[in-house]
């Protein structure tokens, strides 16, 4: 392999480095949805299987396992992906978790009906992992996407990917709190019935 080197190679690399600056802000914003996202779903779960297996700590317990297994795979699998199959875009990973989500529920009496039999602990576990693992392990492959995305300079690598985990805690909290304190007087969100 050679590497072009002179004024042309300098200017495409300039170029490349403005071009991707200009995307931060869409970027950061993705970012910040996508982790709001995360926390979002975790928090929904307890509407989604509590009514069926009761808001213990079993079902908490279970849907935040699920969600810590889902990032440590979505991290993996982004960075994977994004290094070795260009054909992936971000744009294919948000629309997975978009899919893997709407889906919920149309599985979710399904899957608590197979999952009775294993009991509280392991019901509330294996359905959770059944119903939002996919959704959430899309979610947390955006992270390596972006910071693939926004690095131009391994010198600054370091400051992109901190940066892209620190808008996306921020988004988490803004999630969190949003749902956790407004959900019921501005979403209004139905009690989640499940039908056997």
């Amino acid at each position: 392999m050679w590497a072009q080197k002179g004024p042309y190679s300098c200017t495409m690399q300039t170029n490349l480095g403005i071009d991707r600056t200009r995307h931060m802000p869409v970027l950061y914003a993705t970012v910040t949805m996508t982790g709001a996202a995360v926390m979002i779903l975790e928090l929904l779960g307890t509407r989604i299987i509590g009514p069926f297996y009761g808001v213990s700590l079993y079902v908490w317990a279970s849907l935040i396992a699920v969600t810590l297994i889902a990032l440590a795979l979505g991290y993996f699998l982004g960075g994977y992906l994004a290094d070795r199959f260009a054909a992936v875009r971000l744009s294919h990973v948000i629309l997975a978790a978009a899919l893997g989500t709407a889906v919920i529920p149309l599985l979710t009496s399904p899957v608590l009906r197979l999952t009775d039999s294993l009991g509280l602990r392991g019901g509330a576990f294996a359905s959770a992992l059944v119903l939002f693992t996919f959704p959430l392990t899309a979610l947390a492959m955006v992270g390596p996407y972006v910071i693939k995305r926004a690095t131009h300079d391994l010198r600054g690598v370091g400051t992109v990917a901190g940066s892209v985990y620190a808008v996306s805690t921020v988004g988490s909290v803004a999630g969190t709190l949003l749902l956790g304190f407004y959900h019921c007087t501005i979403l209004c969100f139905p009690e989640i019935e499940v039908t056997f």
